[in-house]
């Protein structure tokens, strides 16, 4: 069955009323005019009744928070309470259209009341990183569902879009796409994490990935108007042995990060042979009958804003960052805490120098030969 022909013969209001997440439509002091059935379902009462009450009401500062979050144009984090008295925390995304506010409100208690058990126990176990992993598909399905019912509406495949259904569609289709990213690195955080996390260790060719990753981000860079530079002349052997899909994990997770600190800048790529006492210096042991190439050496160096000595203390910690406010942080700890997880899988180094208004430089050392 084409999905995509049962989407075309949908009503775009018949997808909003039932896409996976709560809208709120309120007047502009916050009295609720519109809800759908999800809305209703958080706030556990039903359409008529929650009709019936301003956002105040179950939001705290409900209506305060759709104003920033208009104004900043970003989600915004605070509390709510059920009318049955139940408090939990989520996360709204707001606009405004002539005298009213349409509203986007996820409820964040779970994935919140998750984290701090994990912080509470200092890491993720096992048994919960594995079934994290397992539990991927079935975490990404309903984002995923909004992502298509989105981009159906944004092709015009429900038929044509007026100016207010489209800035909506597009709102859905933005906030869709930060939680698939959102649940992409914390599902990967939790797999490289995993003591029973599955490698795949073979020869592969270490210039060729470097260079289709970097292919891979083209979008990316030309973005943020990034130059790449990637150097490998040192290499005289490409065929390396190591695990290929944890080596990308390192390379992606790195340029993305460098990515968002540099604008209109310069990023280079550059794979070379450490002298053994770099290898030492480095933590790692050196066997007998090892040499200096038998460890290759991954450096990023970018032109960007670098971070803050603050931002190094935990940089590769989520569970630090779990009560904090800025999700972007925290996306970016589980995207460089995946980095740190799979150099040390890989019985590797990892090690940043980094200033602020200075650029930062990321340095991966890895052996590549079978033991």
């Amino acid at each position: 069955m084409n999905k995509f022909n049962i989407i075309a013969k949908l009503n775009p209001n018949i997808i909003l009323k039932n896409i996976p997440v709560a809208v709120v439509v309120t007047d502009m002091e916050g009295k609720i005019l519109w809800v759908n059935g999800y809305a209703a379902s958080i706030f556990e009462t039903t359409k008529r009744t929650l009709r019936e009450h301003f956002l105040n009401d179950v939001v705290v500062d409900g209506i305060e928070s759709v104003r920033a979050s208009v104004a900043k144009e970003m989600p915004i984090s605070t509390a709510a309470m059920s009318l049955a008295k139940q408090e939990f925390f989520v996360e709204i995304t707001a606009v405004a259209d002539g005298d009213k506010y349409f509203i986007m409100i996820n409820d964040a208690t779970a994935m919140t009341d998750f984290l701090s058990n994990a912080e509470k126990s200092g890491k993720l176990s096992k048994d919960k990183n594995h079934m994290i992993y397992r539990l991927s598909t079935e975490l990404k399905s309903p984002i995923q569902a909004i992502q298509g019912f989105s981009k159906a509406l944004l092709d015009g495949m429900g038929g044509e879009l007026n100016d207010k259904q489209m800035k909506y569609a597009s709102i859905i289709s933005k906030n869709a796409a930060e939680y698939m990213y959102f649940l992409d690195k914390f599902i990967q955080f939790a797999e490289t994490e995993s003591p029973s996390m599955e490698t795949n260790y073979q020869i592969f060719d270490i210039i060729n990935t470097v260079q289709n990753i970097i292919r891979d981000n083209d979008d990316m860079f030309r973005a943020k108007n990034i130059k790449i530079n990637f150097n490998a002349e040192e290499i005289t052997k490409r065929a390396i042995y190591s695990d290929e899909r944890l080596f990308k994990i390192v390379v992606q997770n790195i340029l993305e990060a460098e990515s968002k600190l540099t604008d209109s800048g310069i990023i280079d790529i550059k794979l070379t042979y450490p002298d053994l006492v770099e290898v030492r210096k480095s933590g790692l042991t050196i066997k007998e009958g090892q040499s200096e190439n038998s460890f290759i050496k991954l450096s990023v160096v970018d032109t960007g804003i670098g971070y803050s000595e603050s931002d190094l203390e935990d940089l590769f910690e989520p569970y630090a960052h779990i009560n904090r406010a800025n999700r972007k942080n925290l996306v970016r700890t589980f995207s460089l805490g995946a980095v740190q997880n799979a150099v040390n899988t890989l019985k590797g180094s990892l090690s940043i120098n980094t200033e602020v208004m200075k650029g930062c430089v990321f340095n991966v050392i890895i052996p590549v030969e079978k033991e």
